[in-house]
This record gives structure tokens, sequence and C-alpha cells, in this order.
């Protein structure tokens, strides 16, 4: 459920440096509720609810109980944009400049999530309850200039569009750094022979999400002391919280580099026949991701008490003597930690209208390569039957993933006047889809050694010591990877189909019903990486109707 509020208007000043004034405001108030639940039925545990470090006693739990939790979410946004347009001339060329601001706030004041007990607790690490409404809430401002140059060169036209944009986030807290200059340039030539030259640069900055920027608390419980018997007054649980701050003061704003370059040739009478095609690279550094870093990772020290005593009908009696058992724990906080590179070609040629038949076609299409990769070590504890754990392997980082796929669309859109009625009809084709894994590796770069305090520190090897790790002379560093990951998975060429049909009225209403894979095409196909798994492909069918009136 969701409440919005927006306005906005134009002021002509009609002034030399402000001739056109816009303003826009907008208030989004949404109500969101989420719920889960879960049924244990296994052996009896106990479960802590302390938010702080520390040792506690604690309740037994039954052995079989109903774990209910909800999500009560009341998110508001608030934004507000001012723009300034004026326009000058200087040696023949037009310059339109466009200045503005942009202020946004995002903050939610739900009860957050709420549990009548928590799901069970298997390998330490624990929840807890949180309020969205102690999340602090987030500032964006951003102010730009852009200038639109114009000119002719003969009898062509030139346009030539550049911009300086910087955006803050939480400007107002000074505990983060996430301040961005973002640049960007457009240049089209376009010819009386109606060919247009067009290319372009720039770089674009994303803001986190609040999640990122205030993430929950890591908790892990461990007991100190599980002492359970069949008389309620004799049992006693005690367990250790250890509680760790997930924030990361040192995340950057996530920037995307974009570059490009094309083409658009018009012919044909009044050059109703287009082809366009558009070559581009973009490249995203410091993507955000939840990830287990160097810095995320902890020893863990929890104190293990044991029974003296044991009188009958009351709580057991401790011993004095107390030992210590270290684990060692990782959690997830924001980090940078995704490279994206996209590139490719994309194409459209326009067709116009075969007037003989009253249809329109289009044809489109698009080659891109997708690579996504890490830029931490990934770290990884191994536990060996029979065997205490000693270190953890340390990977490196490079660890992703590279799509590439290339398909086309034919759409062809059919006219009949006399009935105001529009069918079109979509044929979309992938020809080529494949996916392969990049930088998994069995050998590690080094390893954590556990230990009974401090900070987690990397022993790295040698190039020769890395190559002689093995899962025989050590089998707690090296990773065993499945076969299929180095495989490339490539799959057959498939086939869509979609149908609309529209039906236009005088009032300015129109009805249209589509479907969408309206043959069912959904073949059962096995890829290259796993021949024996096959899996059905392409969308379900699925129909529908669509209602729009003009005013």
């Amino acid at each position: 459920q969701y409440i919005r509020f927006s306005t906005n208007g134009v002021v002509d000043f009609d002034k030399k440096l402000s001739r056109t004034l816009k303003y826009a405001a907008s208030v989004n108030y949404g109500i969101q509720n989420g719920y889960q639940q879960n049924y244990y039925d296994a052996d009896v545990t106990a479960e802590s609810y302390a938010m702080t470090n520390g040792t506690n006693r604690v309740d037994y739990l039954p052995s079989s109980y109903l774990s209910q939790m909800w999500v009560d979410g009341k998110p508001l946004t608030v934004s507000a944009k001012i723009s300034n347009q004026f326009y000058f001339l200087t040696s023949g060329l037009n310059h339109s400049i466009l200045t503005g601001l942009d202020w946004s706030m995002d903050a939610n004041y739900g009860n957050g999530k709420t549990f009548t007990r928590p799901p069970r607790n298997t390998n330490g690490s624990a929840y807890r309850t949180r309020s969205f409404d102690q999340i602090p809430s987030m500032n964006q401002f951003g102010v730009y200039l852009q200038d639109h140059i114009s000119t002719t060169i003969g009898e062509n036209k030139l346009n030539l569009m550049a911009g300086l944009r910087y955006d803050a986030v939480q400007p107002f807290n000074s505990s983060f750094n996430l301040q961005a200059l973002s640049p960007r340039i457009n240049a089209s030539y376009k010819m009386t022979n109606g060919l247009t030259i067009r290319g372009g640069y720039g770089i674009t900055s994303k803001a986190p999400t609040l999640l990122y920027l205030y993430p929950e608390n890591a908790y892990f419980d461990f007991y100190s002391l599980n002492y359970y018997t069949q008389n309620v007054d004799e049992r006693m649980a005690l367990i250790t919280t250890h509680v760790y701050n997930t924030e990361n003061h040192n995340i950057k704003l996530s920037k995307t580099n974009k570059t490009e370059i094309g083409f658009d040739f018009e012919w044909g009478q009044a050059k109703k026949q287009r082809l366009s095609v558009t070559a581009f690279h973009e490249k995203t550094k410091n993507g955000y991701s939840m990830s287990t870093t160097l810095n995320s990772v902890q020893f863990a020290t929890t104190p293990i008490y044991t029974v003296a005593q044991q009188p009958t009908g009351q709580e057991p009696i401790l011993s004095d003597q107390v030992t210590y058992n270290t684990r060692f724990v990782s959690y997830l906080t924001p980090t940078n930690n995704i490279n994206r590179t996209n590139k490719g070609v994309e194409f459209e040629l326009d067709l116009g209208k075969f007037r003989p038949i009253n249809t329109t076609f289009n044809i489109s299409g698009a080659y891109i390569n997708a690579k996504t990769e890490s830029n931490n070590p990934y770290i990884l504890q191994q536990d060996v039957a029979g065997r205490t754990t000693t270190r953890i392997g340390v990977f490196k980082p490079g660890r992703g993933t590279l799509d590439e796929r290339f398909s086309t669309t034919i759409r062809a859109i059919h006219h009949i006047p006399e009935l105001r009625f529009i069918v079109t009809l979509s044929a979309q084709t992938i020809w080529m889809d494949q996916n392969k894994y990049i930088g998994y590796e069995s050998q590690p770069i080094g390893y954590i050694p556990i230990q009974e305090s401090g900070t987690p520190t990397v022993m790295y090897f040698s190039e020769s010591e890395r190559q002689a790790i093995t899962n025989v002379s050590d089998p707690d560093l090296y990773l065993s990877i499945n076969d299929g990951i180095f495989k490339t998975e490539k799959w057959k060429p498939l086939w869509l189909f979609n149908l609309k049909l529209t039906k236009e009225f005088k009032s300015g209403l129109n009805f249209s019903f589509f479907a969408n894979n309206f043959i069912n095409n959904r073949p059962l196909q096995s890829g290259t990486r796993y021949p024996t798994q096959y899996e059905k492909r392409n969308v379900a069918f699925f129909f529908g109707s669509e209602i729009s009136i003009k005013l």
C-alpha cells in the first residue's frame, strides 16, 4: 500500500540567465508487511535474546515449536528538484544551458523484524529483532550543469552536449565520505545524405541503499553450559553472545564509465526507413555486495563451564574451573566487492510501412558480453573429520562469471483502419546463450591461523608452496571444485512468439489482449555443463488484457 503526493510546475522569468525555471516535489509513504513461519521438530535447544556481549542464563525451548516472524515497514521518501534553463549565442554556436539541483530523503518508520521465537540457531549465527525506525534516514544531494551546443557546418548539423554533476550521500554525516564528480559528453553529426554519426562518454555514480550504510549487527551464540535433564528445576543453560558491528564506513560510491559510438542512417520517402547501430563498453567499479572480508573474520572466545554437583530438585552447582574455547566466526559486511564489464553491439532496423499490406516491420537485436568478478579474497573454513581445524583458507580475488548472448526480435504491426484494429506479432530468437565461471582455483593464496586471541592475519604462500597443496596433503585448505565449474554452459537457439491485439475506440478508449509465448514453446533441453540434467526453457504461456484511456 502506497500513498503518493507530487507537484510540479514551470515559471517563465524570461531573463538573460533564467528563461525557464522548473520545479518538482514528491512524497511517497508506504506500508509493507511480511510474514514467515517455520515449524521446528528436533532436539531441545536454548535461545538467547541478548543484544550485548556476555554470558547469560537462558531458558530451553520446547523440542517442537512454531517460529513466527513479522517484517513491518513504513518507508518514506521525500524528494525535490529544481532546474533553470537559459540560452545564448556565441560565434555561430547556440548554447542551451541547463542547471539544477536535487535532494531526496529515504527513511523507514516501521517496527522492522519481530518474532515470537527466533529461527533455530544451527551454526552459532543468531537472529535478533531490529526496528527500522532506529536506522538513520539517508539524504542524497546533487547539483549539475549542462551545456547543449548546436551549430551547422554547411548543410550538416553538429550537436555537442557536455555536463558535470556532483553527488553527495549523507552530506550531514562525517563518518561517511560518499561524494562523486560525474562528467559526461555526447556528440552527433548529421549529414544531408541521411547519415548521423554519434558518440559519447560519461561517468555515473550510484548510491548505496540503507542496507549497506546501516546493516544490522552480527550475533553469535555459543553454549557455555548445556545441562539438560528431565527435571525442569535441575536444568541449566548458559549461552555466551558475541556481537559485532558490521558497518563499513570505508564504503565508496559505485561508479560506471560508459563509452558509446554508433550511427543512424535514414532513407526512403520522407526518411521513414532507418538503421541504427550502437557499440558500447560499460565498466562498473566498486559495485555493492554483502561479503566476507579480512576485516569481518574474528576469533570468538567462549568460557566453558562444567557441573560439579547436582542437588536433587535444585539447579546444578558449577565448578570453579573454567576453560575457554576459541572459534573462528565470519559475517557479512557491506563492501565494494563487485566489478562488472558489459560490452556489445545493438542494432535496430525500421523498414517502415509496407502500404500494400498495411504492415510495419521492425528488426532489432543485440550481442552482449557481460563479465562480473569479485575484488575481495574468498575466505573458506573447511573442517576435516577427526581433525582439529587450525587454519582457514584464503583464495585469491577474481571469482565471477562471463555471459554471452546474441538475440534478435522481428516485430510486425498490422493495421486494419476500417475496424480500428491493430495486430502486433513479435518473434524473438536467442541465437547464442552461454555462461562460464572464471577465477575458480583449488589452491589458496594463503591461510588464517586460528589463535586464542588477537586480530586474524593472513599467512601467504609462495607460488611453489601454493602449487604443492593437494587434497591429500592439505585437505583443510585444498578446495575440491566440481568439474562442471570449468565447462562453458551453452544452450541451443530458442524462440519466443508473442501476440497483441488492440481495438481503438473513437472515445479514446483502447482495449488490448496479449498472449506471451502463445504457442507455449517450452522445450526440455540440457546444457553442455551437465548433459544429464534437463530443464524447461522459455517463459510459461500467459495472457492478459489492458485498458487505456486518452483524455
